[in-house]
């Protein structure tokens, strides 16, 4: 898909990963093979999905936030498992959104400003392997398995996002959270 290319440069990279929640796969999946889950499993089913749900609400209106507070552009990538139905729905009448759905990440990454992602994912390890600013927002809750404080900023706040994005200078750089490579290896 490099022809959006044009779009990503300098822009704030939203890179999400709602497959669980989004309805292409996760719930309605969920929800009809239900019967084949034991109760206790249907509980922790259930925090997850509420869990998503709530970083869902945390990264839609965090994107609204940026664009009704300054004049940033702004690229969409979805997780490859998502449905882009939603994106589309809620976005494509701002010209300042562009939603890629498909190709290879590495480009929008180096084109970026930053890249805020919706909680922990190796995509925030490559971008912040390539030197960008990377921010999570997942507020207070952490992957168990992918710790996001070792590579990116916590932000779970749209209006700190805000600011953070604004204090990002003309070489796309912020201070990293951690300068030490060892402090990565050990969280990966």
């Amino acid at each position: 898909n490099y022809e959006f290319l044009d779009q990503a440069s300098n822009a704030v990279l939203f890179i999400s990963n709602f497959a669980v929640i989004n309805s292409g796969l996760g719930v309605n999946k969920l929800i009809s093979n239900s019967d084949r889950f034991p109760v206790s499993s249907k509980y922790r089913w259930s925090q997850l999905i509420a869990k998503e749900c709530l970083g869902f609400h945390r990264f839609l209106a965090s994107i609204c936030a940026l664009l009704s507070e300054t004049d940033e552009k702004i690229v969409i990538r979805p997780h490859p498992a998502e449905d882009c139905t939603l994106y589309h729905n809620i976005f494509d009448l701002d010209p300042r959104v562009t939603i890629i759905p498909h190709g290879d990440l590495a480009p929008l990454i180096l084109l970026s400003k930053c890249v805020v992602q919706s909680g922990s994912c190796t995509s925030g390890i490559e971008s912040y392997i390539a030197g960008k600013s990377v921010i999570s927002l997942c507020g207070s809750e952490v992957s168990e398995y992918l710790n996001p404080s070792d590579y990116t900023h916590i932000i779970g706040d749209p209006k700190e996002l805000i600011q953070f994005i604004q204090g990002i200078d003309s070489n796309c750089r912020y201070s990293s959270p951690h300068s030490d490579p060892a402090k990565l290896r050990k969280s990966i």
